[in-house]
């Protein structure tokens, strides 16, 4: 079951990994290793199109102690991007690969709204 929850705001042109814990069952621990998730960031939550995302990144957990305990992390990365400060949506989908025994689950694990905020520093060189 999806959460809802409204992520930390970020400026533009800034960096940092989200981490994303999925769990089972009486929060039993599930290996996310091989798995791939998605976080996805759109001005328009009903647009069809990914195409229109303002911000799109996919990872695939690696074989690690964070994936063993059912950690992933996505980098939001607003460098060179140029997405006008404002309110977005956003969700953050997993897809089991090689956790789920060959079972190709999409669920989408949580969503919500990111404010990315303006960049007062326009050069730093």
């Amino acid at each position: 079951m999806a959460v809802e929850v409204e992520l930390p705001a970020i400026h533009q042109n800034d960096y940092r990994n989200h981490k994303v814990t999925v769990s089972g069952t009486n929060n039993s621990i599930i290996d996310v290793t091989g798995d791939k998730f998605w976080l996805t960031i759109k001005e328009d939550p009903e647009a069809e199109d990914d195409a229109s995302a303002a911000y799109q990144v996919s990872v695939v957990a690696p074989a690690d102690a964070n994936s063993q305990a059912g950690e992933a992390y996505l980098p939001i990365t607003l460098v060179d991007v140029n997405i006008p400060a404002g309110t977005y949506f956003y969700d953050i989908q997993w897809q089991r690969l090689a956790s789920g025994g060959g079972v190709k689950d999409l669920n989408t694990v949580i969503y919500g709204k990111i404010n990315i905020l303006s960049q007062v520093t326009r050069d730093t060189a």
